[in-house]
């Protein structure tokens, strides 16, 4: 092909233009209402373990329960802990990682996908824990067993919620990123 057909092929093409503000609001991933949600999330969550990691032992009489339980009750609000943070920080303070703005959208998107799985796979270990810590002094009686299982169908149905909603961010990052490759153009 020769250089001349080759401009006329480029000024040919039907090149979709895009203004500075569109650019701008497609470069602008970090602000996007889900991002903002997940950070809010995050944050929150992070700040409420931390006061009970505090509060646990006098407000919930640690002091009475047996020693492998406020171990798995502090491993398990740690571990929720350490998820969170690497999320936000794999997340929100190192979100671009290619070379381009496409690319890294994708590898977003994929790494929020994963999040998801291990935070729902970290909540249901904090969860175990935190039942384990609360259950394991009490003598069960026929209410005692109705309570356990009302605190398990809530559970259940606090992670089938969860699971939806990460779906949902999953959903719109997804329509973001596609958004974003059917405009975009070299």
């Amino acid at each position: 092909m020769e250089l001349s057909d080759l401009r006329k092929d480029w000024q040919d093409a039907d090149v979709v233009s895009k203004n500075e503000q569109e650019l701008k609001r497609m470069a602008d991933f970090m602000h996007h209402p889900v991002v903002r949600r997940i950070k809010v999330k995050f944050l929150i969550e992070f700040v409420s373990m931390t006061i009970l990691l505090f509060v646990y032992y006098d407000w919930f009489d640690g002091d009475k329960k047996p020693v492998y339980a406020n171990i798995l009750f502090v491993s398990g609000i740690i571990l929720y802990m350490l998820n969170n943070t690497f999320a936000y920080v794999s997340l929100m303070l190192r979100p671009v990682t290619a070379a381009n703005i496409k690319h890294s959208h994708e590898l977003f998107l994929t790494k929020v996908k994963r999040l998801s799985v291990a935070s729902i796979i970290i909540s249901f270990i904090y969860a175990a824990s935190f039942v384990l810590f609360f259950f394991s002094t009490i003598t069960f009686t026929h209410s005692n067993y109705n309570l356990l299982v009302i605190l398990i169908v809530m559970l259940i149905l606090m992670f089938y919620l969860s699971h939806r909603l990460w779906r949902r961010w999953i959903k719109q990052l997804t329509m973001q990123v596609r958004e974003f490759n059917s405009g975009y153009t070299l």
